[in-house]
C-alpha cells in the first residue's frame, strides 16, 4: 500500500515538468527512471519499485503526464486515494506553446484552439469534483512565487525537504 500516490497532470504544455521540478525541490523528491504508467517519468523520495502490480503502489510515488487528465476516471477508480496536482498556465501561454510542436497539430485557427482550451478546463472542472487536488502554476513559481507548490505540499502531507 503506498505512503501516498501523487498523480501530476494538466492540460497539454502547461508545464508540468517545470511543475515536477520545482515538487521535487519542495517534497525531497529526484528522478528515478522511465516507467509505464501507462507512459510516465516516474519519481520517488524513496528505493523505486514497479508502479503498476496486483498490490498496487507501494511507497511514496508520484507520476506525471497530461494524458492523465483523460484518463482520470479509470485511474481515480484504481487508486481513489490519490493526491492529484493539477498543473495550471494562462490559455494564450498554452495556445503558443502548442501552436510551436510539431506534434500537436489540434488546430489550425484560433477560434479552434480556444475551443479546444475550453473543453480541457471543462474536464478540469469534472475532475476536481471528484479528486483530491492542488494547483500548481510553474509559471509562478518561476516568477519567485511558491506559494501554490507549498499549498501542495501542505495539503498532501508531503515530505518537505
Amino acid at each position: 500500500m503506498p505512503d501516498k500516490t501523487i498523480i501530476i497532470t494538466g492540460i497539454p504544455r502547461s508545464g508540468l515538468k517545470i511543475a515536477c521540478k520545482f515538487l521535487s525541490g519542495q517534497a525531497g523528491w529526484v528522478q528515478e527512471q522511465e516507467r509505464r504508467f501507462p507512459h510516465t517519468t516516474v519519481y520517488s523520495d524513496r528505493s523505486m519499485v514497479p508502479l503498476c502490480s496486483n498490490a498496487g503502489f507501494h511507497g511514496d510515488v508520484f507520476s506525471q503526464d497530461p494524458a492523465y487528465m483523460y484518463e482520470w476516471k479509470p485511474i481515480h477508480r484504481l487508486y481513489p486515494e490519490a493526491c492529484w496536482i493539477i498543473v495550471r498556465r494562462d490559455a494564450t501561454s498554452i495556445i503558443q506553446a502548442c501552436k510551436k510542436t510539431d506534434w500537436i497539430s489540434y488546430c489550425t485557427d484560433n477560434k479552434c484552439w480556444n475551443k479546444w482550451h475550453d473543453a480541457n478546463l471543462e474536464i478540469i472542472k469534472d475532475m476536481k469534483c471528484h479528486i483530491n487536488w492542488r494547483e500548481v502554476w510553474p509559471t509562478a513559481c518561476l516568477n519567485g512565487d511558491l506559494s501554490s507548490v507549498r499549498s501542495a505540499v501542505k495539503h498532501f502531507q508531503l515530505k518537505e525537504v
